[in-house]
């Protein structure tokens, strides 16, 4: 079934594609080591979350800024090859969307997610089952 047909059967809560197309569009994207191993540590940690540091760290980077330029570069690429709109701060996509979701709401909304170490990013159930299967 070609993408476009798929994107009627995604999650009504979320409309976020099924763990399928992500397996779908992983494998027709190319990926990084760096990338390919903060996904992979991102799959591994305690309930699937990781602050941007600690993605930072499992990627081989001295930064959470140099990180998030990577995974959202990733999340970018996955998003585009599965026909999704991440969510947007102040009016531009925030690409890391398209692998996870943030877990602290707290922060205020003139915060950039991305701009936060310490902001604590969970890996979407469906990327977790696309890698898994």
């Amino acid at each position: 079934m070609p993408l476009s047909a798929r994107s009627g059967t995604r999650g009504e809560a979320t409309g976020f594609p099924t763990a399928t197309e992500v397996r779908e569009a992983l494998s027709a994207i190319s990926t990084t080591d760096e990338q390919r191993a903060m996904l992979d540590a991102h799959r591994s940690a305690p309930d699937h979350i990781m602050t941007a540091t600690e993605l930072a760290r499992a990627g081989g980077y001295d930064s959470h800024v140099s990180a998030n330029s990577q995974y959202g570069k990733l999340g970018r690429k996955l998003a585009e090859e599965m026909e999704w709109s991440p969510p947007q701060f102040k009016g531009v996509p925030v690409w890391t969307y398209a692998l996870a979701t943030g877990v602290d709401n707290d922060v205020g909304a003139e915060e950039n997610p991305l701009e936060i170490g310490h902001w604590r990013w969970r890996l979407r159930p469906e990327i977790v089952d696309a890698l898994q299967g």
